[in-house]
Protein backbone atom coordinates (compact mmCIF):
# COMPACT_ATOMS: atom_id res chain seq x y z
CA UNK A 1 0.00 0.00 0.00
CA UNK A 2 1.51 3.32 -0.37
CA UNK A 3 1.32 6.42 1.57
CA UNK A 4 0.88 9.63 -0.19
CA UNK A 5 0.95 12.97 1.89
CA UNK A 6 -1.31 15.90 0.96
CA UNK A 7 0.05 18.58 -1.04
CA UNK A 8 -1.57 20.95 1.13
CA UNK A 9 -1.44 20.30 4.26
CA UNK A 10 1.35 17.46 4.67
CA UNK A 11 -1.16 14.81 6.19
CA UNK A 12 0.06 11.29 6.16
CA UNK A 13 -3.05 9.11 6.89
CA UNK A 14 -4.18 7.05 4.38
CA UNK A 15 -7.97 6.88 4.89
CA UNK A 16 -8.10 10.84 4.95
CA UNK A 17 -7.18 10.97 1.11
CA UNK A 18 -9.43 12.05 -1.16
CA UNK A 19 -9.63 9.48 -4.16
CA UNK A 20 -8.03 11.09 -6.79
CA UNK A 21 -5.02 11.13 -8.68
CA UNK A 22 -3.78 14.50 -7.06
CA UNK A 23 -3.72 13.48 -3.42
CA UNK A 24 -5.27 15.58 -1.30
CA UNK A 25 -6.98 14.57 1.69
CA UNK A 26 -10.78 15.06 2.23
CA UNK A 27 -10.85 18.79 4.09
CA UNK A 28 -8.33 20.01 1.92
CA UNK A 29 -9.89 19.27 -1.33
CA UNK A 30 -13.02 20.48 -0.07
CA UNK A 31 -11.92 23.78 0.19
CA UNK A 32 -10.32 23.35 -3.38
CA UNK A 33 -13.47 22.46 -4.69
CA UNK A 34 -15.01 25.56 -2.78
CA UNK A 35 -12.69 28.14 -3.82
CA UNK A 36 -12.96 26.94 -7.52
CA UNK A 37 -16.33 27.34 -7.22
CA UNK A 38 -16.59 31.21 -5.62
CA UNK A 39 -14.09 31.82 -7.81
CA UNK A 40 -16.34 30.95 -11.49
CA UNK A 41 -19.18 32.26 -9.93
CA UNK A 42 -17.33 35.67 -9.44
CA UNK A 43 -16.29 35.50 -13.27
CA UNK A 44 -19.65 34.59 -14.41
CA UNK A 45 -21.53 37.44 -12.33
CA UNK A 46 -18.75 40.31 -12.24
CA UNK A 47 -20.25 42.70 -15.30
CA UNK A 48 -17.19 43.65 -17.38
CA UNK A 49 -16.30 47.25 -17.98
CA UNK A 50 -16.48 48.38 -21.56
CA UNK A 51 -12.91 48.75 -22.30
CA UNK A 52 -13.26 44.96 -21.27
CA UNK A 53 -15.83 43.80 -23.22
CA UNK A 54 -14.25 46.21 -26.33
CA UNK A 55 -11.04 44.23 -25.81
CA UNK A 56 -12.17 40.57 -25.42
CA UNK A 57 -14.45 41.24 -28.74
CA UNK A 58 -11.44 42.51 -30.45
CA UNK A 59 -9.35 39.66 -29.43
CA UNK A 60 -11.97 37.34 -30.24
CA UNK A 61 -12.67 38.59 -34.00
CA UNK A 62 -8.36 39.25 -34.53
CA UNK A 63 -8.26 35.52 -33.72
CA UNK A 64 -10.96 34.92 -36.35
CA UNK A 65 -9.75 37.61 -38.76
CA UNK A 66 -5.93 35.55 -38.74
CA UNK A 67 -7.89 31.76 -38.39
CA UNK A 68 -10.03 33.07 -41.80
CA UNK A 69 -7.70 35.41 -43.42
CA UNK A 70 -8.49 33.38 -47.04
CA UNK A 71 -12.09 33.33 -46.81
CA UNK A 72 -12.71 36.57 -46.17
CA UNK A 73 -10.12 37.79 -48.74
CA UNK A 74 -12.24 35.56 -50.83
CA UNK A 75 -15.35 36.75 -50.18
CA UNK A 76 -14.32 40.18 -51.02
CA UNK A 77 -13.77 39.28 -54.17
CA UNK A 78 -16.54 38.12 -55.12
CA UNK A 79 -18.51 40.74 -53.70
CA UNK A 80 -16.51 43.04 -55.75
CA UNK A 81 -16.30 40.89 -58.93
CA UNK A 82 -20.62 40.90 -58.81
CA UNK A 83 -20.49 44.82 -59.23
CA UNK A 84 -21.21 45.65 -62.83
CA UNK A 85 -19.55 49.01 -63.59
CA UNK A 86 -23.30 50.51 -64.26
CA UNK A 87 -24.19 49.75 -60.64
CA UNK A 88 -20.85 50.96 -59.22
CA UNK A 89 -21.57 54.38 -61.33
CA UNK A 90 -24.39 54.37 -60.35
CA UNK A 91 -23.75 54.80 -56.63
CA UNK A 92 -21.09 57.39 -57.33
CA UNK A 93 -23.90 59.23 -59.16
CA UNK A 94 -26.28 59.17 -55.80
CA UNK A 95 -24.05 59.93 -53.59
CA UNK A 96 -22.69 62.89 -55.52
CA UNK A 97 -26.56 64.01 -55.61
CA UNK A 98 -26.91 63.35 -51.95
CA UNK A 99 -24.10 65.45 -51.31
CA UNK A 100 -25.17 67.83 -53.71
CA UNK A 101 -28.91 68.14 -51.33
CA UNK A 102 -26.93 68.05 -48.44
CA UNK A 103 -24.78 70.93 -48.99
CA UNK A 104 -27.43 72.75 -50.84
CA UNK A 105 -28.86 76.76 -49.46
CA UNK A 106 -31.83 74.92 -48.75
CA UNK A 107 -30.22 72.71 -46.08
CA UNK A 108 -30.83 75.22 -44.05
CA UNK A 109 -34.70 74.20 -43.48
CA UNK A 110 -33.79 71.42 -41.79
CA UNK A 111 -30.84 72.84 -39.78
CA UNK A 112 -33.76 75.53 -38.84
CA UNK A 113 -36.32 72.64 -37.92
CA UNK A 114 -33.68 70.75 -35.31
CA UNK A 115 -33.24 74.12 -33.94
CA UNK A 116 -36.68 74.67 -33.42
CA UNK A 117 -37.13 71.07 -31.86
CA UNK A 118 -34.10 71.48 -29.43
CA UNK A 119 -35.52 74.96 -28.45
CA UNK A 120 -38.97 73.82 -27.78
CA UNK A 121 -40.35 73.66 -23.94
CA UNK A 122 -43.31 71.73 -24.81
CA UNK A 123 -44.51 68.48 -26.22
CA UNK A 124 -44.39 68.01 -29.75
CA UNK A 125 -46.87 66.24 -31.82
CA UNK A 126 -45.74 62.92 -34.09
CA UNK A 127 -46.50 63.70 -37.93
CA UNK A 128 -47.35 60.11 -38.34
CA UNK A 129 -48.92 58.69 -35.04
CA UNK A 130 -50.07 61.71 -33.48
CA UNK A 131 -49.40 61.47 -29.84
CA UNK A 132 -47.03 64.09 -27.76
CA UNK A 133 -43.54 63.21 -27.22
CA UNK A 134 -40.60 65.47 -25.52
CA UNK A 135 -38.31 67.33 -27.69
CA UNK A 136 -35.24 64.71 -27.13
CA UNK A 137 -37.35 61.83 -28.73
CA UNK A 138 -38.36 64.11 -31.59
CA UNK A 139 -36.38 63.85 -34.87
CA UNK A 140 -36.50 65.80 -38.49
CA UNK A 141 -37.94 63.56 -41.68
CA UNK A 142 -38.08 64.04 -45.00
CA UNK A 143 -41.80 62.64 -46.41
CA UNK A 144 -40.29 61.56 -49.71
CA UNK A 145 -36.50 60.49 -48.68
CA UNK A 146 -33.53 62.31 -50.55
CA UNK A 147 -32.22 58.86 -52.06
CA UNK A 148 -35.63 58.73 -54.15
CA UNK A 149 -35.61 62.34 -55.40
CA UNK A 150 -36.89 64.55 -52.32
CA UNK A 151 -35.61 67.97 -51.69
CA UNK A 152 -35.06 70.01 -48.40
CA UNK A 153 -37.82 72.11 -48.77
CA UNK A 154 -40.20 72.97 -45.67
CA UNK A 155 -42.89 71.22 -47.70
CA UNK A 156 -40.98 67.91 -47.65
CA UNK A 157 -39.88 67.89 -43.96
CA UNK A 158 -41.99 66.42 -40.99
CA UNK A 159 -41.47 66.36 -37.54
CA UNK A 160 -41.79 62.67 -35.59
CA UNK A 161 -40.88 60.05 -33.13
CA UNK A 162 -38.18 57.82 -33.30
CA UNK A 163 -39.74 55.30 -33.50
CA UNK A 164 -42.13 56.48 -36.63
CA UNK A 165 -39.14 58.12 -38.14
CA UNK A 166 -37.56 53.77 -37.99
CA UNK A 167 -40.94 52.19 -39.23
CA UNK A 168 -41.31 54.34 -42.08
CA UNK A 169 -37.67 53.77 -43.32
CA UNK A 170 -37.29 55.29 -46.87
CA UNK A 171 -40.47 53.72 -48.09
Amino acid sequence: MNYFNCKDCGEADISKFYTSNLYYCRECAKRRRRERHKATYQRKTTPLTPEQRRDRYNAYHRKYRLKNKTTINQQRRDNYQHRTPEQIESKRERSERRNKLLHADDYKNVTEMKNYIKSSIAPLTCSICLDDYSPAVMTVDHITPICKGGTNEHDNLQITCIDCNKLKGTS
